[in-house]
């Protein structure tokens, strides 16, 4: 059961960002970037799976070394790797490193109530 889960969570988050990406008015290439970097850190999220605290780092790297780059070269702005890499870096730590932690720490307190039988 939870192994499906795990699954449909990985491709669904996937999906979303090919379609936040897609309704935002990104380039083919940002949205196909952004697919791969989305992808390979909910992978590699789920193999942390034993070490939970470690689970943010996946999203954080894979974000900061393919998002940046992208960035630059399709968007045409000359200069700029290193800001993105840092403005990419300072969103992915606080969304995925912060509040991701954050929501596991409340998932993990409140989970015989949110999940029940599926402990």
């Amino acid at each position: 059961w939870l192994r499906r889960a795990m699954v449909s969570a990985i491709i669904s988050a996937k999906c979303g960002c090919i379609l936040s990406n897609t309704l935002t008015g990104c380039l083919p290439l940002d949205i196909i970037g952004g697919s791969i970097a989305t992808l390979l850190g909910a992978i590699c999220t789920y193999k942390l799976r034993k070490w939970k605290y470690l689970s943010p780092l996946p999203p954080i790297i894979f974000n900061m070394l393919i998002i940046p780059p992208i960035l630059s070269f399709v968007y045409q702005f000359e200069g700029t790797l290193y800001y993105f890499t840092l403005t990419v870096g300072i969103g992915e730590i606080l969304s995925c490193g912060i509040l991701g932690t954050f929501l596991l720490l409340f998932l993990e307190k409140y989970r015989a109530i949110l999940f029940g039988r599926y402990n």
